[in-house]
């Protein structure tokens, strides 16, 4: 991939976590064949977030990859949308 975009989905509950953007910018120069950006949204981390992210950044779901989610996580991976683990 020539572009990596790091999504980090904050709702009311969650908070951005800290140094998030100055990891990715280090990132972003220590790979300079491939651009890596950071995009914040403030919505929670669900099925229509993951559509609208799809649909914002035109990136299919099935290309896109999430965290091992913990057991806190309540929705079913498979009504994802074809995210990969």
């Amino acid at each position: 991939a020539k572009w990596i975009r790091v999504v980090h989905c904050c709702d009311g509950d969650s908070r951005i976590v800290p140094n998030l953007m100055e990891f990715v910018q280090f990132l972003d120069c220590m790979y300079l064949k491939c651009r890596i950006d950071c995009v914040i949204t403030s919505s929670g981390f669900d099925p229509v977030t993951i559509d609208m992210i799809s649909q914002a950044l035109n990136v299919p779901v099935n290309c896109m990859f999430i965290t091992c989610p913990t057991s806190k996580f309540r929705h079913r991976l498979d009504k994802l949308g074809g995210v990969r683990v």
